[in-house]
C-alpha cells in the first residue's frame, strides 16, 4: 500500500531555523522529460494526491489537525502585508519607494511578497524545504499567484531561484521550482527554469551579514539563454523563491539574468522577514 507523506508538527523553537538555501533542466514551454506538458502533469498529480487523501489523510502543517496539510484556520492565519510598502523591497514607506532604495543601485525592478516570516507560513516553509512535505508547494504557489495578481504584476517567463546541483541532488527536488510551477501554472505564463543556473555552491546564507551576503553569491549565478527555446531578450522575468532576507540572492540572480539580455526583472517570494 502507498506511503504518504505525514506531517509532524515542529516544537516550538525547534527545527532547521530560516537558513536560507536556495533535476535535471526541464524541457521548454514547462515541459518536462518525456514530452508531459506541465499544465497535464500537474492535474494528473492531483486527482492522485486526492485519491491517497482519502486513504490516508494528511495533516495540517500549520496546527497538525487532520485532513488537510494546510487547513482554512491556518490559511487565514497567515496575514497577507496590508499596510503601504515599497514596490522595490517590500519593506513599509510611505510612499512608491523607500528612502534606502530610491538612493539604490539594485538591478531588481520590483520585489512581491505573501506575508512576514512567521507562524504558520513559517513552518509550512521549512516543511516544504526540509522535511520533504513537496505537496505544501500546491497551497503555497497557490498563494504566491493571488500575490501577482493583488500588486497587478506583469511578467513573460517565471523562473525559479535555481539550487546548485549538488544541493538539490541531495535533497532530491528545488523547492523553488515547485512554488514557481504551480504559480506559473495559475496564472498562465510559461516556465523559463533552465535559464538559469547556479554553477557555483555558496555557504549557506544564515549568520551571515549583508554585506557577507551579498559576497557570498557573487558570480554565483549564470544565464543561459542556449539552454531554453523561450526568448530571453527584453523579456520580464518573475522570480520566485521562497524568503527573501536581503535579497542578496535575488540581486545576483538578475544580475545575471540583465546581463543576457533580459529587460527586466522582478521578485516574488513567500515571506520577508518581520
Amino acid at each position: 500500500m502507498a506511503h504518504r507523506q505525514q506531517v509532524q508538527p515542529l516544537a516550538s523553537g525547534s527545527g532547521p531555523g530560516s537558513a536560507l538555501d536556495n533535476h535535471e533542466p526541464d524541457q521548454p514551454h514547462c515541459v518536462q522529460k518525456g514530452g508531459v506538458p506541465l499544465k497535464r502533469r500537474l492535474r494528473f498529480t492531483h486527482w492522485a494526491e486526492h485519491l491517497l487523501d482519502l486513504l490516508f489523510p494528511p495533516c495540517c502543517a500549520g496546527c497538525a489537525s487532520s485532513g488537510s496539510l494546510l487547513c482554512p484556520a491556518c490559511l487565514r492565519a497567515i496575514a497577507r502585508l496590508q499596510e503601504q510598502r515599497c514596490a522595490r523591497c517590500a519593506l513599509p514607506c510611505r510612499g512608491t519607494d523607500c528612502r534606502r532604495c530610491r538612493f539604490s543601485s539594485s538591478s531588481l525592478f520590483a520585489l512581491q511578497a505573501v506575508a512576514l516570516y512567521e507562524e504558520p507560513l513559517r513552518t509550512c516553509i521549512q516543511y516544504l524545504k526540509y522535511r520533504g512535505i513537496t505537496r505544501l508547494a500546491q497551497p503555497l504557489g497557490s498563494m504566491l499567484a493571488a500575490c501577482y495578481r493583488r500588486y497587478h504584476l506583469r511578467a513573460d517567463l517565471v523562473i525559479a531561484v535555481p539550487l546548485h546541483a549538488e544541493r538539490e541532488r541531495l535533497r532530491g527536488y528545488n523547492h523553488a521550482r515547485l512554488l514557481a510551477d504551480v504559480c506559473a501554472d495559475e496564472l498562465g505564463l510559461p516556465c523559463a527554469h533552465p535559464l538559469l543556473q547556479r554553477v557555483r555552491a555558496t555557504a549557506a546564507q544564515a549568520g551571515l551579514s549583508s554585506s557577507e551576503r551579498r559576497q557570498n553569491v557573487v558570480g554565483a549565478f549564470q544565464c543561459q539563454p542556449q539552454r531554453s527555446a523561450l526568448p530571453l531578450s527584453g523579456s520580464t522575468i518573475l522570480l520566485i523563491d521562497d524568503v527573501c532576507t536581503t535579497g542578496a540572492t535575488l540581486e545576483a540572480c538578475t544580475t545575471a539574468l540583465l546581463q543576457r539580455g533580459a529587460g527586466r526583472v522582478q521578485a516574488l517570494v513567500l515571506a520577508i522577514p518581520g
